[in-house]
């Protein structure tokens, strides 16, 4: 009788550890090619502060007090600095992976569909978590979803 009771607290105890964890690996496009970066960090905006989070060997552990949040985060990976406004910080736990992307002209249509045409659009910036949101930016106006 103890051995069926002590499986299951161990199986309770552990699964809470593996959904506490808020680790995500962090890859970087450039033009849909993968890219290394050396300096890399995250500000998170939320309720007036900002949490600032290293990205050290390609991951980042992303605070507890934004999780599941709609929050402000801004990527400054080596020259770029990704503004991405109010979206919700989310993992997908089976699959912990974030891309931040570039694309400059000629766009990608995958990412251009949410940029109305402009002239002046130069680059357009993405988001994309494994839950399968894709948010996309064209320095012009706020952030956009692609579904």
């Amino acid at each position: 009788m103890k051995r069926p009771l002590i499986i299951i607290a161990f199986l309770i105890l552990s699964g809470n550890s593996i959904a506490q964890s808020n680790a995500v690996n962090i890859l970087f496009d450039v033009d849909g090619i993968q890219l290394p970066y050396k300096n890399a960090f995250v500000e998170f905006v939320y309720n007036n502060d900002t949490t600032k989070v290293n990205i050290e060997e390609g991951k980042m552990l992303i605070p507890n007090q934004i999780f599941r949040k709609n929050v402000v985060v801004i990527f400054h990976i080596d020259k770029y600095v990704l503004n991405f406004d109010s979206i919700p910080v989310t993992l997908n736990n089976l699959s912990p992976k974030w891309t931040i992307g570039v694309d400059n002209k000629p766009f990608d249509k995958k990412y251009q569909v949410a940029v109305k045409p402009r002239k002046k659009v130069q680059i357009i910036y993405y988001l994309k978590n494994d839950d399968g949101r894709t948010f996309t930016v064209d320095g012009m106006k706020k952030s956009k979803i692609i579904l």
